[in-house]
């Protein structure tokens, strides 16, 4: 089933504006020191927002909100392990257009957009109309998750492969789990 096109005005913002944050990131090296992230979060049309600590991160952890003006959102973050840059994380469509979840009719156009630019890959689904999906483009992995009932929204994680291998198998090692 493709997604309603008819209905792309109806979304905010348009999938456009993330397969370009995409390209974006997929397009440039992964900044390596905190001193570049101002630069990089601007080249990737993002702002730094506040800084973000939790109990449990690692020592050697830092993250901090991310706002994106052209999709007048604020839900993105970001996170960094040893001052290196491994992750990016945003939601967008959150609840209903029309009668459909704007994270299906945005995903879907989406899904579809990175199927073209990265190849084919599959929509996995995960139960409750929920669904999946995963690229990987140089050094980037790209996870794209779409809640389509129960509290809707499109989740999107870039992320550095090998950065994040490190920084999961640390938090395993500390936790112990």
């Amino acid at each position: 089933m493709s997604a309603p096109t008819e209905r792309t005005h109806l979304l905010d913002p348009n999938p456009s504006v993330i397969t370009d944050l995409i390209e974006k990131v997929v397009g440039q090296p992964w900044p390596e020191h905190e001193d570049q992230f101002n630069t990089y979060f601007k080249g990737i049309g993002c702002t730094p927002g506040r800084a973000l600590k939790h109990e449990e991160d690692l020592p050697e952890s830092m993250s901090g909100v991310l706002i994106m003006p052209a999709a007048g959102m604020e839900s993105g973050s970001w996170c960094a392990l040893d001052s290196k840059l491994f992750s990016l994380n945003f939601t967008f469509y959150p609840g209903m257009v029309e009668e459909l979840a704007a994270s299906d009719v945005g995903g879907r156009l989406v899904y579809e957009r990175l199927n073209s630019a990265y190849g084919i890959t599959d929509r996995i689904p995960q139960g409750d109309g929920n669904w999946s999906a995963a690229w990987t483009m140089r050094e980037t992995s790209i996870d794209l998750h779409a809640h389509v009932n129960q509290a809707p929204m499109m989740q999107l994680g870039l992320s550095h492969s090998a950065l994040t291998a490190i920084h999961d198998k640390q938090y395993i090692d500390r936790r112990g789990y």
